[in-house]
Order: C-alpha cells, then structure tokens, then sequence
C-alpha cells in the first residue's frame, strides 16, 4: 500500500489519492474487531484453505484480536458483477488493443465470446446450466455489450453494493476482514484456463473497491 500512496513521483501524477498508510507496528491488534467470511458467494474452498483461514483465525485471537464469523448478502451478486462491468463494451476495447495479435490464452475465451451472437451466447449459458456448471454460465450470462443507459444502471447498483457492504461492516463494528483470496491453492502455470471463474470470489474487492492483501500463512498438506 505505501508503494501506491506514498508522496512520490507516482502519486504526484494524481493516479493514487495522497492518503498516509499507518505503520502495522503501530496498530494494537487487541483493539480490533475482525470479521472471518469462511467463503465468499457460491466458492467453496478447498480443505487447505479452510484449514489456512482457520489458522489465520485463531492467530488473530491468539493476539488479542476479537474474531467473529460474519455473512454478509450479496457477496455472490457483487463478485459476479465483475464480469458484467468488464464485458460491458463486449470486450471491443480489448479488442481494439490487441489489433491484429492472438489474445493470451487467459483472454482467448472472452474475445471469442464476444465474437458470439447473443442468442449462440443464450444457449450456450442454457447448456452450461442445464449441465451442472453454475459458475460457468454464470459468467456466460453476465458477459455481455450493454446500452449506455444499461451501464449507468449497472454503476449505480455496484454504488448500491458497495454502500450497503461498506455499511453492514460500519454497523457490525469490524475493522478488518479475513476471508479466502481464492477457492483453490496455488495452482501451476496455465491450469486454470478451464476454471473460468477461477479467480471469482478475488473479484469481491475489486467491485467495492477495498483495499486488500494476500498472505501465506500455512503449506498443503498430504490429502488436501
């Protein structure tokens, strides 16, 4: 966070607003009321990452930390409306910059996807559907060209999602959150390409705009 805010030669350009990051040795831990999301909307994670929340839980506690499980509505809604936000022009800046190269193969499937005809994309998210892949045709169902006036629609309920999150988190008296960055460990190079929604539940924070961080805290053990 220092790197994005500090008073540099970056943030004199007006990307990053000038606001101080406090120095971690200087918070007491044993004041904080933190909320522990054992999932994010429909992701379930893996055995590890359960086991690596709960470790990370308990080492909150250990410090003083007041940790309490919390389950806020529309988690789900807001991770998804990351692909409705970035499929809103249906990928033709994407496309644009790309002019007449190959996409990497992370971004082939949503160019070709927005290549389709609405109604191809319509069947194919019945399909998906129909054959038990939710998360999947979820996203074929949200990834498409919207109207101007559909955007600015679309900005407002993500306004409204984020007020009503900031709000419920204001309200419960939490001053951290502590959940899974993503539903899976670590995976090798290239392995997610058939895991379209690999990353879903990571889109959480880029929706309502928060701040957030990823740190190890445990190894995959034998049978996880």
């Amino acid at each position: 966070f220092r790197v994005m805010v500090e008073d540099n030669q970056q943030n004199k350009n007006g990307i990053f607003p000038p606001v101080p990051v406090r120095n971690p040795r200087d918070v007491d831990v044993s004041q904080l009321k933190i909320a522990y999301l054992p999932k994010i909307g429909d992701w379930m994670p893996s055995p590890a990452i359960r086991r690596g929340l709960a470790l990370a839980a308990d080492a909150l506690r250990n410090l003083g930390a007041t940790v309490e499980e919390w389950s806020p509505s529309g988690l789900q809604q807001a991770a998804e409306m990351f692909f409705r936000l970035v499929s809103s022009d249906g990928f033709s800046v994407a496309k644009h910059l790309l002019g007449g190269e190959k996409p990497v193969s992370l971004m082939k499937p949503n160019v070709q996807l927005a290549s389709m005809p609405s109604i191809m994309v319509k069947g194919l998210t019945k399909i998906l559907r129909t054959s038990g892949q939710q998360h999947l045709a979820a996203i074929t169902g949200n990834a498409k060209r919207v109207s101007a006036t559909q955007l600015m629609e679309l900005l407002f309920e993500r306004l409204k999602l984020e007020q009503s999150f900031n709000g419920d988190l204001s309200a419960a008296g939490f001053d951290a959150v502590v959940c899974p960055a993503l539903p899976l460990v670590a995976p090798f190079h290239n392995a997610t390409l058939d895991l379209a929604d690999f990353s879903g539940s990571l889109h959480l924070f880029n929706v309502l705009g928060l701040p957030a961080g990823v740190t190890p805290v445990t190894t995959v053990h034998p049978g996880e």
